[in-house]
């Protein structure tokens, strides 16, 4: 059976029933938002414009399933856009859940990973080192292009959900996310999403709290 840690059973013990509410109404407040957002002309031609563009790279993104939580992913720079209700789920479940959501994240990225590399975070690392640098030349290969330097100009920090401009959030332990303010969706760049994983069991709690309490803000 999964669980979380013990110290992060006292604190959800405590606050979850409460803070799922808060979230579930702040759901609800943000599609309304959205709605109306989305019936002005500039915000939808912008919507169109942006739509399921990496907010890095300017390239088209790929909807992906990683287990129950579905994901956008670039597949030139690596970034991953998370709706926010998505992300929510990720850091509100278990910590084998967790876990499982990162494995499918690497599984998008290796494909291979899961036979190759069990349980072997020296052989992930290695791994993510030379995917890095490969995605690394294929995207000034495909910047020696024009066309692809003025996509990505014009694509970049914008949502690809909403086009809405993105704007660095600071969270604690130094990491800093992109979020955007209409539709609160978070874009990863690559790598980011596992060093959040690579933390200590206390400093995940905060940054889950945190994140979770910047949900209902």
């Amino acid at each position: 059976m999964s669980r979380r840690s013990h110290s992060e059973d006292e604190w959800f013990a405590r606050h979850e029933r409460d803070l799922i509410e808060d979230l579930r109404r702040e759901r609800l407040r943000r599609d309304q938002r959205l709605v109306e957002a989305m019936q002005q002309k500039e915000a939808a031609e912008r919507k169109a414009l942006h739509w399921m563009h990496c907010p890095e790279c300017g390239s088209h993104m790929k909807k992906e399933g990683t287990g129950k939580i579905d994901v956008f992913r670039c597949p030139l720079c690596g970034g991953l856009f998370f709706q926010r209700e998505r992300l929510e789920d990720v850091f509100l479940a278990s910590d084998e859940e967790r876990k499982n959501t990162l494995h499918g994240v690497l599984h998008l990225m290796f494909p291979h990973w899961k036979t190759q590399h069990p349980e072997s975070d020296e052989k992930i690392i290695a791994e993510y080192h030379r995917d890095h640098e490969t995605r690394q030349k294929m995207i000034a290969e495909k910047l020696d292009d024009d066309e692809a330097r003025k996509a990505r100009d014009f694509h970049h920090m914008h949502c690809p959900n909403c086009g809405s401009k993105m704007k660095a959030v600071q969270l604690h332990h130094n990491l800093v996310l992109d979020e955007c303010p209409l539709c609160r969706g978070v874009f990863f760049h690559y790598g980011e999403f596992e060093v959040i994983q690579k933390l200590s069991e206390e400093q995940r709690k905060t940054i889950r709290i945190q994140f979770l309490k910047m949900g209902v803000s």
